[in-house]
This record gives C-alpha cells, sequence and structure tokens, in this order.
C-alpha cells in the first residue's frame, strides 16, 4: 500500500500538484507506518516544500523526520535543507545554527566546513547573536589559521565584538594576535 501512495505522490508532483503530492506523501505514515519507505517519504514531502519555497512548511517536516529518524542516513541532507530553508524562512539565527552543525560534520569537505562558519558568522550577526558570533569568528581562527588573510579577518571581528563589549583586555589580545600573525 506504500508503495501505491508514494507513486500517486510522484505522479502529483509530476503533474504540478505540490499540496496533492506532499498530502500523498504524508498519508504514507498514517496508511503505512512500518513501511520501510516511511523516511524517504516525509523527506521528499519536506524537499518539494523546499523547492517550492514553503520555508516553514519544510522546516516543519525537516525538524520532525530528524526528531523521528535520528539516525537516517539522509540526515546529513536534512541539516542542509534546514539551513536554507530557515535562512530563508528568516529566521537567521536558527539558520546559523545548523551551519554551525553542518561545519561540525566530520565527513564534511574542509571548504564547506569553512563557508558553513563563516555563513552562520554573517546570520549571527544580523540577528544581532553576539555570542554566537564570538563562537563562530573563534572557531573558524582556530580552525582554518590559513589563508591567512580569511583568519585575519575574524580575529578583526572577533576584537570588534570585544570593543562592542568595553572589553578592552580581550579587544588588545586580538589586535596584538593578528600583529604575530601578519
Amino acid at each position: 500500500i506504500a508503495a501505491s501512495i508514494y507513486r500517486q505522490a510522484e505522479l502529483a508532483q509530476a503533474g504540478g500538484d505540490v499540496d496533492a503530492a506532499v498530502a500523498d506523501f504524508l498519508r504514507i505514515d498514517t496508511a503505512a507506518p512500518d513501511s520501510d519507505i516511511r523516511p524517504g517519504a516525509l523527506f521528499d514531502a519536506a524537499t518539494l516544500l523546499l523547492t517550492s519555497q514553503r520555508w516553514n512548511e519544510s522546516v516543519d517536516l525537516l525538524q520532525r523526520f530528524r526528531r523521528e529518524f535520528p539516525e537516517h542516513r539522509f540526515n546529513g541532507d536534512v541539516t542542509a535543507k534546514l539551513a536554507v530553508a530557515l535562512r530563508e524562512g528568516g529566521r537567521g539565527a536558527e539558520a546559523a545554527a545548523e551551519y554551525e552543525r553542518i561545519a561540525d560534520t566530520a565527513n564534511e569537505d574542509v571548504d564547506v566546513q569553512k563557508s558553513a562558519l563563516w555563513q552562520a558568522a554573517e546570520l549571527y550577526a544580523a540577528a544581532d547573536q553576539h555570542d554566537g558570533q564570538v563562537r563562530v569568528y573563534t572557531a573558524l581562527v582556530a580552525r582554518f589559521p590559513v589563508p591567512a588573510s580569511e583568519a585575519l579577518e575574524a580575529r578583526l571581528k572577533l576584537a570588534d565584538l570585544a570593543a562592542a563589549d568595553g572589553d578592552w583586555s580581550t579587544r588588545k589580545r586580538w589586535l596584538e594576535a593578528i600583529v604575530k600573525a601578519d
């Protein structure tokens, strides 16, 4: 029965009926809760909502997927999709946390990890999340000391954040680190 419903969802999707396709993908949950294709159906529903730019609905399903299938092989993709959906949905601080999660993924490409940290830092800045910025810029300096220009930029951001807090000793430490690295 699950395979039949899944096929109906695929046909609705191919016909451009997003609502019907999502409903069918989700119907597998109640019609065949023990089916092996249930995780894939939930993931496909979330992905379809994401590609349809229905950010918040996609976020809800992706978070549900993560809760219900914490060990599933799709979870790396779930994190990336959540980061995009949250960012595009205007939930920058939450998106930043997902980008941090991407950066902490051991099997992720190093350039992807670094890019994810920069994205997280920018999102925390836009959300005025001081602690998040400090954490991420500190991680960037520690994990990616080269290229030097990027590490210097992160140190300067940390010095500026310390100044904004009136923490002059920390600012001085970061400025000295810039001079030493340069």
